[in-house]
């Protein structure tokens, strides 16, 4: 499964667009600027640089362009490239 880290009104956005259009299975988790959740110790361990976004897979971490299709290869999270 893959989880999404996001905040509302940034480039996460384009990330969780992305991510919709993939087909994939995934969670999103809501992180809070306002209230400083990404400098929150748990949020450190997922992304040390404490930016949004942060895609989660069974791979690793992807901190920079979460959600691009050319990043995270739908064959490696169980799927043929183009099926439906």
């Amino acid at each position: 499964m893959l989880t999404l880290y996001y905040a509302p009104g940034t480039c996460a956005l384009a990330s969780l667009i992305a991510l919709e259009e993939s087909g994939l299975a995934f969670e999103t988790k809501k992180i809070s600027l306002r209230d400083g959740e990404q400098r929150s110790p748990d949020y450190l361990k997922i992304n040390p640089k404490g930016r949004v976004p942060a895609l989660v897979t069974d791979y690793g971490v992807l901190t920079e362009n979460a959600g691009d299709p050319g990043l995270y290869r739908p064959e490696r999270a169980g799927r043929q490239a183009g099926a439906a």
